[in-house]
């Protein structure tokens, strides 16, 4: 069982019996006994019950068919999710590099006005030299 889904299983093979069951190797064995004895109507119900196990052989092929189809259908459908959630993460939280670089070199900018001003209006005095 392979989990495609939150709460949704699939089962991701076949149960052996359906198709390798007692009643095939002992209809197999009959239709044996029917071609050494050349009996006919022994022959046509042993090839009515072969038919019968091919056709039972061919639906358990296609139904694996199918529910490998759909868990290649999921596994895709994962696969573009994780590259839109990626593109969509790298969109909120990338950076556009020429926008930080004017908002670096703005901030130093004001930084520094700021420090120049600061020590204009504050002028050491005699007392600032002797601590």
């Amino acid at each position: 069982m392979i989990e495609v889904s939150s709460g949704t299983k699939l089962q991701a093979n076949i149960n052996p019996q359906n198709v390798f069951a007692d009643q095939l190797f002992a209809d197999i064995t009959k239709f044996s006994d029917a071609l050494k004895s050349n009996n006919d109507s022994e022959l046509q119900t042993a090839l009515g019950n072969v038919d019968t196990h091919i056709d039972n052989v061919v639906n358990e092929r296609a139904d694996l068919g199918a529910r490998m189809n759909r868990l290649e259908l999921v596994e895709n459908r994962l696969a573009e999710q994780e590259i839109i959630a990626t593109r969509t993460m790298s969109d909120n939280e990338d950076i556009d590099m020429e926008k930080v670089i004017m908002n670096l070199t703005t901030q130093e900018s004001i930084h520094r006005a700021a420090l120049s001003a600061g020590s204009r209006i504050i002028q050491p005095t005699l007392l600032d030299f002797l601590r």
